[in-house]
């Protein structure tokens, strides 16, 4: 399965989740596992899912070529982390505020 490119309005919110997590948006993309990158990672998948109503498998193969199970779990901690830390929370609402202004 190949890499699908990154739509420009995802790509966008890459970037923005790497500017606002102080990371780099190409760590993001990476298979990198630190905290700091996939908490940025998940909030891009909760701001893709969420606000640009992009499917699962369609992020998934735009970020990486991973598999959509992986945006699954993604998914499923973004939640948890929303209800846990205000921080991710406001993140994540920054993102979906991105996705209904001009990108």
């Amino acid at each position: 399965m190949a890499t699908a490119p990154c739509p420009p309005r995802l790509r966008a919110l890459v970037d923005l989740a790497a500017a606002l997590s102080n990371v780099q948006a190409g760590q993001i993309l990476s298979n990198q596992r630190c905290a700091p990158v996939a908490r940025a990672r998940f909030a891009v998948y909760f701001g893709g899912y969420h606000g640009l109503f992009l499917t699962k498998t369609a992020i998934a193969r735009a970020l990486g070529d991973r598999d959509h199970a992986t945006v699954v779990h993604g998914l499923r901690r973004a939640e948890a982390l929303r209800g846990s830390a205000p921080d991710f929370r406001t993140l994540t609402d920054c993102l979906l505020a991105a996705t209904t202004a001009e990108l």
